[in-house]
């Protein structure tokens, strides 16, 4: 898919490509209805990953739909594209991924990136989910408050569900 000023569907236009993952590509989109910058998944797996990757993608937007913090990426809208392609929005997360260089230019900024990270993680252990690939790249500092946001919950599991 060309990216380029593309219409996704009447709603939104695609300004650039942003990300890729396992389930799909990432696009800063413009919601053409509300006049706001939002992201776009597009569901497009790797061919390792097609089993099951449309479920995994809706259960993906369904957990960023019922989740309440304000270190967790914020989920919109989900749809079909014209050949009936699924996406879903989200917010828009700018900021920088979560190097060592960047977390700790001092000791204080280091503290508060571990503690952020703590209470993310805290919330969604006392939902009983497991995010399942926490790595750099799936955190982003922006200059809010609450300055770290976790993305990416396409591995994210309940923990309740796998009792005995």
């Amino acid at each position: 898919m060309s990216a380029e000023k593309e219409l996704i569907t009447p709603r939104y236009q695609v300004i650039k490509e942003i990300g890729q993952g396992g389930l799909g590509k990432v696009f800063e989109v413009v919601d053409l209805w509300e006049a706001k910058t939002v992201a776009l998944k597009l569901h497009s797996p790797q061919k390792e990953q097609q089993e099951n990757s449309l479920e995994r993608f809706k259960q993906e937007f369904r957990l960023c739909s019922e989740l309440s913090h304000p270190g967790i990426v914020e989920a919109y809208d989900f749809g079909y594209t014209g050949d009936h392609t699924a996406f879903y929005t989200m917010e828009i997360v700018q900021g920088e991924e979560l190097t060592p260089e960047v977390a700790r230019p001092d000791l204080s900024r280091f503290f508060q990136v571990v503690w952020q990270i703590y209470d993310i993680l805290n919330y969604l252990h006392s939902l009983g989910l497991v995010h399942a690939d926490l790595k750099p790249s799936n955190f982003k500092l922006t200059g809010d408050i609450f300055s770290l946001k976790l993305l990416d919950f396409g591995l994210a599991q309940s923990i309740l569900s796998r009792a005995p």
